[in-house]
């Protein structure tokens, strides 16, 4: 779990870090906002892919009821 979390971690210095340097030089407020943003958005889309095919628990949302 804690393999995972710094996965994330990583991922979004690595799309800050990309975006800071796809910007231009002068930055204000709003570039950074969206470079967080922008961060944010990867890192949540890598959750909720992970959490989809099952990585963290197979049966996370589904879990077969007994009969």
């Amino acid at each position: 779990m804690l393999g995972i979390a710094a996965a994330i971690a990583i991922a979004f210095a690595a799309v800050a870090f990309f975006m800071l340097q796809a910007l231009p030089g002068a930055r204000t407020k709003t570039d950074y906002l969206v470079t967080g943003t922008a961060g944010t958005f990867v890192c949540l889309l890598l959750v909720f892919l992970l959490l989809g095919r099952g990585l963290w628990s197979s049966n996370l949302f589904y879990r077969r009821r007994r009969r």
